[in-house]
């Protein structure tokens, strides 16, 4: 990781860093909600279709398999916007340090 010295440190000292993510709460939205919700609505498709193509003995196991489609599918769609969020979020952050770290004296 590189940072611009502003606090005038040298080679081998250790310095205390401060990172700034603007729109992490956003990001912990899409990885919780999201796919929470396409599971729902794998399992009402799937349960609705089960009942409206006659299969309503196996209408349940249908709501279930279409959930976990739904659910992966959600998980592959948010990997690949994922990718392009990556680059945005390294030009977004911030990282700058805030101190230099005292050694201590044994």
């Amino acid at each position: 990781m590189e940072v611009e010295n502003t606090l005038g440190a040298k080679q081998g000292q250790r310095v205390l860093v401060e990172i700034e993510y603007p729109k992490i709460s956003s990001s912990a939205f899409y990885v919780y909600i999201i796919p929470l919700v396409a599971m729902i609505i794998g399992v009402l498709v799937g349960l609705r279709v089960g009942q409206n193509i006659g299969y309503e003995a196996f209408a349940e196991i249908i709501s279930v398999v279409t959930g976990l489609i739904f659910l992966v599918l959600s998980y592959l769609l948010l990997s690949l916007l994922d990718k392009r969020r990556k680059n945005n979020l390294q030009e977004e952050s911030r990282i700058q340090m805030k101190e230099i770290i005292k050694e201590k004296e044994e």
